[in-house]
């Protein structure tokens, strides 16, 4: 189990219902040249591999990943601001959206992704029977897999759309 607050990201083994039993991965700490901030999100494919997304003090978004031992920091910003969302599509590609669009991660390469005319914060998005779904600011919508997407035609209205899921494709 991982969570996360501003300043910390805690992971629990075992136990999980007692407080005690998270360990705290200090997000400010001068030792480290760390400052940052976990409100991003947070995505896991099992025990062995979690990625937490949080902001730097510029709000680009970077990498926090546990391997089932040990938390491993990207270096490098991911080319979006405020993070909003993660999560991994069937092959084990990780997508990160926000300000500034959507971003692809697969075996160590970043990949920016052009997903259409999205004017704001992409907020959500999912991988549903192999195709990918983004959503955002006026009723933003895309589809597609990997690198590859298409804005699909909405009403132009200025709702948000905050989140995409579901259990199968066709629902």
């Amino acid at each position: 189990m991982v969570v996360s607050s501003t300043r910390y990201i805690y992971r629990c083994s075992s136990d999980c219902e007692d407080a005690g039993a998270y360990a705290a991965l200090n997000l400010l700490d001068s030792s480290m040249n760390w400052n940052y901030f976990a409100e991003g999100a947070i995505c896991g494919e099992g025990a062995d591999h979690v990625v937490v997304v949080a902001s730097d003090v510029d709000n680009e978004a970077h990498l926090f990943e546990w391997n089932g031992s040990s938390w491993t920091v990207g270096a490098n910003s991911l080319g979006i601001t405020y993070p909003r969302r993660c999560w991994f599509d069937e092959n084990g590609g990780l997508y990160v959206n926000g300000r500034g669009g959507l971003v692809y991660l697969d075996q160590g390469a970043s990949t920016p992704v052009s997903v259409g005319n999205a004017s704001d914060i992409l907020y959500g998005g999912a991988t549903v029977d192999g195709t990918t779904w983004v959503t955002g600011s006026y009723q933003f919508v895309a589809k597609g897999s990997g690198t590859s997407f298409t804005q699909l035609a909405t009403t132009g209205a200025s709702s948000l759309f905050w989140a995409a899921g579901g259990l199968r494709g066709d629902e």
